[in-house]
């Protein structure tokens, strides 16, 4: 998939805070509810027919609700005007389990306001946060703007690794991470001390299609012979031990 393919329409993931089960919409316009016609279907009598909307407004995605009985809120606040979702910003649906933001497109002017860029560089392809290295943020720098991710536990620990050893390499080359010291690294802390070649790689797939979706190819996770790196000059990786910036 190529890069222009990748962001010819804007995308946002979503995820079930109950079910781990995850949402991949396209486009400007999408509706939640009950229905079977809605865009994302949630079949509870705790939720209207059609209970919410999502919309692109100025190249970001805003929710809000449809008139629903029950409501919608995002991170526990009323959104019955439009508000805006980020990257970790959980959207209930009524009474139910929410909805946790995984990636979504941010906004235009968000390398303005991170006080670890100067202005006069350029921002790296993909920037980290994280205060622990278990969980954080991603930002990636599309053809089309800035995408936010906050990917699940696994997905943010592989791709803050590689990140990691990526942006203190010397060069490329140097970024390898064996396999098995990988994994380890991966899943130890996460409660799991044995995990599969195969496990490694279905995790590598799904987060190559988060990448391809905001705007990266998705080879950049490259994997051979046992190894896998995160295949980016060191310019162009930052990781930042904080908190992302948050525009208003």
């Amino acid at each position: 998939m190529s890069t222009a393919t990748a962001l010819a329409r804007p995308v946002l993931w979503i995820r079930a805070t109950d079910s781990e089960e995850e949402v991949r919409l396209e486009g400007p316009r999408f509706v939640v509810g009950r229905d079977p016609a809605s865009d994302v279907v949630l079949p509870r009598e705790t939720v209207s027919k059609v209970h919410a909307l999502f919309v692109l407004i100025e190249g970001v995605y805003h929710v809000r609700d449809a008139g629903s009985t029950n409501g919608t809120k995002v991170n526990g606040k009323d959104a019955s005007d439009w508000v805006r979702v980020r990257a970790g910003d959980e959207v209930a649906f009524g009474p139910s389990a929410p909805w946790v933001v995984v990636s979504c497109p941010a906004s235009r002017s968000t390398a303005a306001l991170d006080p670890t860029v100067r202005q006069s560089e350029a921002p790296p392809l993909v920037t980290v946060w994280s205060t622990t290295g278990e969980d954080g943020a991603l930002r990636v720098q599309g053809p089309s703007g800035p995408v936010d991710l906050r990917p699940p536990a696994t997905r943010f620990k592989l791709l803050f690794v590689l990140a990691d050893a990526a942006s203190r390499a010397g060069e490329p080359d140097d970024a390898w991470i064996e396999d098995d010291l990988l994994r380890a690294r991966i899943w130890t802390r996460l409660g799991a001390r044995d995990r599969s070649a195969q496990a490694l790689n279905v995790l590598l797939s799904y987060t190559r299609r988060l990448l391809e979706d905001a705007g990266l190819p998705g080879t950049v996770l490259e994997k051979e012979r046992g190894r896998t790196r995160l295949a980016l000059p060191p310019d162009q990786v930052r990781v930042v031990d904080g908190e992302p910036p948050r525009e208003g």
